[in-house]
């Protein structure tokens, strides 16, 4: 399904996530294009179970403001309008709704009918998330542990490209301690939102999934700092990414290594197990794994403190979902740390 090929000399297996906002123009960029490009009709392929048919794309393309599409953070403008040799002015979805002349306001039955003719009638669609791993490859981290943007004045996103590596890379992999059959790169997903409009086949309120699974985040309420296999301080950082005062070294019982490889794992909540308690998961190998929902709470537990953990929900800002403890997803099943190179604990 994801054919490394597809991009350049470096080996990626793809261009990035189907993601307007963070990655670019969805025609041009991301996993679906680059299936597209190859012969293949994405959204033919979509998840048949799932209740949302396509991802928050479509949403980002019916309502950006026109204003936001001219920003350098992200280019979501790409390529520059050709005429053909038929005489026609070809330009890209992005392209057609920023057009300095006559720019097509957010929810126009202009922009609309671009969307349908552009991106939902050429199959250029997905209700499959990408894996973290896939579409970002890891995070960029200074001398200090904590992560170093490639720019200071865009966006501290963990699944945007600001703070990550780039695509997953087939060097990567090789050289990667996890086993190619637990490297996710596709997932089935919860949806996490409703378009704001109706068009073609798709109805307004009807669900839409994320572009992108995963990132690290801590993993425990509490974490064990002076090594003796005990937890004896409250985690900064449960639920959230990591920071690191100024001074923390990197190694130690406390260094900011372990802490980003023991107490850490990817935020793996928008799995779906929509297959009566089972979800799909294409993996680097090319095999699709089903995983189940062991304690049927809906989601997939990757080694994170649940409900019953002591302390729980410590500093955590956001909605946590597990019922429980229970690790349903040890690396075995699936790579879950913060780096693939990274083997986890030693013991």
């Amino acid at each position: 399904m994801i054919d490394r090929s597809l991009s350049g000399p470096d080996g990626t297996f793809c261009t990035g996530a189907t993601d307007l906002v963070r990655d670019g123009v969805p025609s041009e960029i991301g996993w679906v294009s680059d299936m597209a490009k190859s012969g293949s009709v994405p959204g033919e392929m979509i998840c048949p179970s799932n209740q949302a048919r396509v991802n928050r794309t479509i949403e980002q393309l019916a309502t950006l403001p026109v204003a936001d599409f001219n920003q350098t953070c992200v280019d979501r403008l790409g390529e520059l309008p050709y005429t053909n040799e038929l005489g026609e002015v070809v330009a890209n979805e992005c392209r057609t709704i920023a057009n300095s002349g006559t720019p097509l306001a957010p929810g126009s039955i202009a922009r609309l009918q671009v969307i349908q003719r552009k991106i939902l009638d050429s199959g250029l669609y997905t209700n499959y998330a990408a894996s973290w791993f896939l579409v970002r490859g890891g995070l960029r981290l200074n001398g200090t542990g904590n992560v170093n943007p490639i720019s200071a004045t865009c966006p501290i996103d963990a699944r945007g490209r600001n703070i990550t590596a780039g695509p997953m890379t087939e060097s990567q992999v090789q050289a990667s301690p996890a086993s190619r059959s637990t490297i996710p790169m596709l997932f089935d997903t919860i949806p996490t939102g409703r378009l704001s409009l109706g068009f073609g086949t798709l109805e307004q309120s009807e669900p839409y999934v994320t572009s992108v699974i995963g990132g690290p985040i801590g993993r425990s309420v509490r974490i064990d700092t002076d090594g003796d296999g005990a937890a004896d301080t409250t985690s900064t950082y449960f639920m959230r990414l990591p920071v690191f005062p100024a001074g923390t070294d990197r190694s130690g019982p406390d260094g900011w290594l372990k802490q980003w490889t023991v107490d850490t794992r990817q935020d793996y909540r928008g799995i779906d197990p929509l297959h009566a308690g089972v979800a799909n998961i294409l993996m680097a190998d090319g095999a699709v794994v089903r995983v189940a929902d062991a304690n049927s709470d809906g989601f997939l537990n990757n080694g994170f403190d649940g409900a019953d953990a002591i302390g729980w929900p410590g500093t955590a800002d956001n909605q946590v979902f597990w019922k429980s403890s229970v690790e349903e997803l040890g690396k075995t099943k699936l790579a879950s740390f913060f780096s693939l190179s990274s083997q986890g604990p030693s013991q």
